[in-house]
């Protein structure tokens, strides 16, 4: 089996490359490269920066449990997308928190909602008894009355 990931980072003990400060005061990275030299200690910078955010980025999602190669890029996109942002979870009402997105719409699936009613398309549970559900209080702490922190629909 090949490795999860094939994406590597470009010269690891960073040898022959601007220093960050350097780097930052360039006027090849400021202003674009130009026709001539382009140096190799900005070359080494370049690359080593953004294989090292690219590697850093496939070597999570193989923690996560998804292999990361460089064969297929519609692959490397069905992958990516399991990254979870604001876009997709919401900030409020109709948000995922508000049970409109599908990986909440599963049979039998029971969910705790921050609301006084129902989502559209769910329906309250009376009489459960033997539910726990842990709050996190004013001071960050999971605290018996919950805190003093309230939210807003």
């Amino acid at each position: 089996m090949a490795d999860p990931t094939n994406f590597l980072q470009f010269n690891p003990d960073q040898n022959n490359q601007l220093s960050d400060e350097d780097y930052s005061s360039n006027t090849s990275r400021s202003n674009g490269a130009v026709t001539g030299i382009f140096e190799s200690p900005l070359a080494n910078k370049i690359f080593y920066q953004t294989t090292t955010l690219v590697a850093a980025l496939a070597t999570a999602m193989v923690n996560k449990g998804y292999e990361m190669q460089d064969t297929s890029l519609a692959f490397l996109v069905s992958a990516l997308s399991n990254i979870l942002t604001k876009a997709d979870i919401g900030t409020g009402v109709g948000s995922v928190c508000a049970g409109n997105d599908a990986r909440l719409n599963q049979s039998g699936m029971k969910v705790w909602f921050y609301a006084n009613v129902a989502p559209t398309g769910w329906t309250l549970l009376t009489g459960v008894t033997d539910a726990v559900l842990s709050v996190k209080g004013g001071s960050n702490a999971y605290n018996v009355s919950g805190g003093s922190q309230a939210g807003t629909l």
